[in-house]
């Protein structure tokens, strides 16, 4: 393996690369998480029509002027507009009776609450005949202008956005029933080592060791919207692993994902079994700690393949740091923003590489403040369970205090709650 590249220019070639995923216009109702693919503007004003803002009586501010405790206003009331009733017209020196998100009658500009006026009097179906009112509103108190909250045109979601609920129901008051999406991602998952158990119910010869990465990965590709299909674990076998990857190959899968067997060593034969397909690796080892040994290439259909390390924490933050990025590319979405934190603690540094840090992000007084957590090695999967976070300390750098501000990167980049 040559001389490794800097975290910078990995990522880099990976963000610089032109290709989207395929367009989906579905319903509404399956958009959710999904990543919107063109911006979709609201076709109509929300409201559709000026309404009441509470239950009460529509008036005519100048019409009840001068009403005070004093000088109290009688108005009849004419009539009476309920939700779903269409726009009605009134008249001058009235009142209406209105109920919150009903049409506000023409020409009334004003809504008085109900339990700020006194009814004197009712008509035998119940309607208040007459109210007494003991103060003067503003025109436009309580009242709903139409297209104050969305006005026709108003993007609702622009093209690499992350649907939330909140955009449905957007969709849904301005009776937009389908949206366009980016497809699901679909991805291929390998494991490779002969020391790999896949099934729980299996006794462990010695030697063995459980299978985690896999349903790891399966599992933080399905949090991120992606379609995975673990393929099997490859007995450190070239032929088998090359054959693996030419069927998601022919079978156009936009990415495939494997851990183990990207070093240097006699028995990581995958960038072997990469040039041996055809494809084109893009770079291989990355100054980082841990996980140096990670792969990136493209496949002979132009789809992407990650090969990231074996030891389970190489490969949380490998996944973390490239896979994550790649799929906000394919998707159109923007660069994601790292947060950064303060040091709770001083911290020891390897100086010659990017060094990836599990920690606990906490919020203190409204700082975030970073606890980095034991058992930095990169086998270990207990610091995993409490950590949410991965720093990032940049190369160069042997010690930082306490109270050193940091770049960090949440385990999981919640697209659907971004920052």
């Amino acid at each position: 393996m040559g001389e490794l590249i800097s975290l910078r220019e990995a990522l880099a070639i990976i963000t610089a690369q032109p290709e989207r995923l395929a367009v989906e216009n579905v319903l509404r109702s399956e958009s959710a998480g999904r990543i919107a693919a063109a911006p979709v503007f609201n076709p109509v004003d929300i409201p559709l029509h000026t309404a009441a803002g509470f239950d009460g009586f529509a008036v005519r501010a100048r019409d009840i002027a001068t009403a005070s405790a004093a000088t109290p206003v009688l108005l009849p009331v004419a009539g009476s507009t309920r939700c779903g009733d269409a726009p009605v017209c009134g008249l001058p020196h009235t009142a209406w009776e209105v109920f919150a998100g009903s049409a506000l009658p023409s020409p009334f500009d004003a809504v008085i609450r109900m339990d700020a006026v006194e009814v004197v009097d009712r008509h035998d179906d119940g309607l208040p005949a007459w109210i007494r009112l003991t103060r003067s509103p503003l025109r436009g108190d309580d009242v709903r202008l139409r297209g104050e909250d969305l006005p026709a045109g108003t993007l609702l979601a622009d093209a690499g956005t992350a649907l939330r609920p909140a955009h449905l129901m957007a969709f849904a008051t301005a009776g937009i029933d389908r949206v366009p999406v980016r497809a699901q991602q679909r991805v291929a998952v390998l494991s490779t080592g002969r020391e790999l158990v896949d099934d729980a119910r299996d006794e462990l010869a010695p030697g063995q060791v459980r299978n985690c990465n896999a349903p790891w990965l399966v599992a933080m590709l399905q949090r991120h919207g992606a379609l995975p299909r673990y393929l099997r674990t490859v007995l450190d076998d070239r032929d088998e692993f090359q054959r693996s990857l030419a069927w998601a190959s022919t079978h156009r899968f936009p990415l495939a994902i494997s851990s183990g067997a990207t070093a240097a060593g006699r028995e990581d034969f995958v960038g072997e079994a990469l040039l041996g397909l055809g494809a084109q690796i893009l770079f291989r080892g990355v100054a980082i700690k841990p996980g140096w040994p990670v792969l990136c290439a493209r496949l002979p259909h132009g789809g992407f393949f990650l090969g990231l390390p074996g030891n389970p924490a190489s490969c949380a933050a490998c996944f973390r740091l490239f896979a994550l990025p790649l799929m906000r590319v394919l998707n159109g979405m923007a660069p994601e923003i790292p947060l950064t934190a303060r040091l709770a603690s001083d911290v020891a540094c390897d100086p010659q590489r990017t060094q990836l840090l599990k920690a606990r992000l906490a919020s203190d007084q409204g700082v975030l403040r970073a606890q980095v957590l034991p058992g930095q090695e990169a086998h270990r999967i207990a610091s995993l369970l409490d950590a949410n976070a991965w720093l990032e300390i940049p190369p160069g750098t042997s010690h930082l205090a306490a109270g050193s501000i940091v770049p960090a990167r949440l385990m999981v980049d919640d697209w659907a709650c971004p920052v």
